[in-house]
């Protein structure tokens, strides 16, 4: 069985500030699940490190200089859901408070609609969720 989890959860140093957040409750998951990274931000071309980035009125801004990167990270998602259908996915485990993960993220706002049937849940409600 396969989860789609934020990179950064599983220790990948891809976030904003060049470090990551392993979570060990969601790493934990590989020993029972087949674990499939994904980190929208660094995957459609953003550095790391990078600025810290804000949603807002739907578009993902740099916090320092003021940035539209939307036209970076769009494209992506949806080709990054395209891939994905092709894959199925019990669960999604993503980072909470992301800009592109998060409850109201770029990426989780477009992977739940296109795929309803998928639980989606944030790092710190995995503890008490079983996945069968």
């Amino acid at each position: 069985m396969k989860i789609l989890v934020s990179a950064c959860l599983l220790g990948c140093p891809v976030r904003y500030d060049g470090r990551h957040k392993l979570s060990a409750e969601v790493a934990a998951l590989k020993e029972r699940y087949e674990l499939i990274p994904v980190c929208p931000e660094s995957e459609c071309g953003l550095p790391v490190p990078r600025e810290p980035m804000t949603l807002t009125d739907g578009h993902l801004i740099g916090n320092i200089n003021g940035g539209d990167f939307t036209a970076m990270l769009a494209p992506w998602v949806a080709r990054k859901l395209d891939a994905l259908a092709e894959v199925e996915f019990k669960a999604a485990i993503l980072k909470s408070k992301s800009p592109s993960c998060g409850k109201t993220g770029m990426f989780r706002q477009a992977f739940e609609k296109r795929f309803p049937q998928c639980r989606v849940l944030d790092e710190n409600e995995v503890c008490d969720q079983s996945f069968e």
